[in-house]
């Protein structure tokens, strides 16, 4: 099977379209702290670390949680290599070909005005062509064309799942040790569908979410034309995180890829996002909360694009302004009100896309 741009518009490897839901897996921050956390993951998740640097060299922390922080990004982001244990835990089979993603996240986190894919794929080439030679794990010529089969060959011929593709703009190293699977029906805002789960565990890594903030934030789970993968240790599966913020999520994706196949990820992310706030109850202000701190206008990072328009249309029928960043305000909104609104912008959305056809491409902007 060769690479190939998908009908997401994603450089995929086998079964993975990086539409995914991301796990918060802290509490909320106590008033004490002087840092705002949530603006600084924020800036993380959208590769922004030389701002989250500058912001935190400009305040006095009060907390020893303040320190810490502190202490860990310029560890990690400040100096020439990166000072923290990422590697000091037991070691694996990949360590060697995670080293190559690790560098390329730090760099193109650090310095995001610089695109790190041509060196990044270079480095993978020449390491997989390295690999083969020591112990032969595949008959292909490894390049450009083969490198999606050839990744794959390898990470299983060391015992592994993964594949090979991006998470938003950065390749990511997703890998795991075992899978096990299940059905589920999901209902939607309009319809209801019969899904695979497969759940994954044994992960050695994460992938760069995982690197920028130091676990809090992560991809919970993905979807793809024939089933869903979920990152099973982050849910517990009786609760609103997994039946919401994953299940309904990335049941949307499943339904959307079937419907529109070429609508790209910012659009899926869009309708996704929409169905979990339909859906959401008690998480409903932890969502905007999270959307509003990690938004941004660029449409090469479907999740922040995503999040600030949900957010913009949002408050258009809300407040009837452009948007409306004070979580104080959202908090004056029953759930109720907040469940409808999403459902009407997905309304809306679905009519226009309806209306265009199953071989549209975008809509949002």
């Amino acid at each position: 099977m060769k690479s190939q741009k998908t009908k997401t518009g994603i450089t995929l490897a086998i079964v993975m379209i990086y539409a995914m839901g991301i796990v918060d897996t802290y509490a909320q921050q106590e008033n004490k702290n002087t840092l705002n956390y949530g603006r600084l993951y924020g800036l993380a998740l959208n590769q922004d670390i030389k701002t989250l640097l500058e912001e935190i060299d400009s305040v006095t922390v009060l907390s020893n949680e303040d320190e810490n922080f502190k202490s860990k990004y310029e560890n990690r982001f400040k100096y020439e290599y990166d000072k923290t244990d990422y590697f000091l835990k037991n070691d694996t089979a990949l360590n060697s070909i995670n080293r190559i993603y690790q560098d390329y996240w730090r760099k193109s986190l650090i310095d995001n005005s610089t695109n790190f894919d041509k060196p990044f794929e270079k480095k993978i080439l020449g390491f997989l062509k390295s690999e083969n030679f020591k112990i032969k794990f595949t008959d292909l010529r490894i390049n450009m064309k083969t490198l999606v089969d050839v990744y794959k060959s390898y990470i299983k011929s060391k015992g592994y799942h993964g594949g090979y593709g991006k998470v938003g703009s950065l390749f990511d190293f997703l890998v795991w040790k075992n899978e096990s699977d299940t059905t589920y029906n999901v209902k939607l805002i309009c319809d209801t569908v019969l899904v695979n789960v497969t759940f994954m565990t044994g992960f050695i890594s994460l992938g760069w979410e995982e690197y920028a903030t130091f676990g809090k934030y992560y991809p919970g789970g993905w979807s793809t034309s024939t089933s869903l993968f979920c990152v099973k240790e982050s849910y517990d599966l009786k609760s609103e995180k997994f039946l919401v913020n994953y299940l309904s999520h990335e049941g949307q994706h499943f339904s959307d890829l079937k419907r529109y196949p070429k609508l790209v990820q910012k659009d899926l992310e869009y309708r996704a996002k929409l169905t979990e706030l339909y859906f959401a109850d008690n998480y409903i202000y932890s969502l905007i909360k999270l959307w509003i701190n990690n938004s941004k206008y660029d449409i090469n990072n479907a999740h922040p694009f995503a999040n600030y328009c949900i957010i913009r249309d949002m408050s258009k029928l809300l407040f009837g302004i452009d948007f409306q960043k004070d979580l104080g305000k959202w908090r004056q909104i029953p759930k109720e009100a907040i469940n409808n609104a999403a459902k009407q912008l997905f309304i809306q959305n679905t009519d226009k896309l309806d209306s265009f056809g199953n071989e549209v491409v975008s809509l949002i902007n």
